[in-house]
């Protein structure tokens, strides 16, 4: 299983964590109560888009949306009900580090 690029990020974190000799224990606690629980949000977050992108490169839309039996394709979803799909994407990945090529 490939690690997702926000457990990545979560490693990061940790790691600048460690090094952070500076950061007194009870702000090191509170820095990782903190990023920990974003992490785990993250991830989740992730793979929900993941699996949504998943069902809509493998499927042609929604059947029954309009209570009339025609079909809603996915652009036309796009549009009208999951506008914030590309945007949620690409917010999330401007928190992940930048991948090798």
């Amino acid at each position: 299983m490939t690690k997702l690029p926000v457990v990545a990020l979560a490693e990061e974190l940790d790691e600048l964590l460690q090094t952070m000799f500076w950061v007194d224990a009870e702000s090191k606690q509170k820095v990782e109560r903190l990023t920990k629980p974003l992490s785990l949000a993250l991830s989740i977050a992730v793979e929900a888009l993941e699996q949504h992108d998943q069902l809509m490169n493998e499927s042609e839309g929604v059947y029954g949306l309009h209570l009339n039996g025609n079909g809603a394709d996915w652009d036309w979803l796009k549009n009208e009900w999951l506008d914030k799909h590309e945007e949620a994407l690409s917010s999330i990945a401007s928190l992940l580090p930048p991948t090798n090529p």
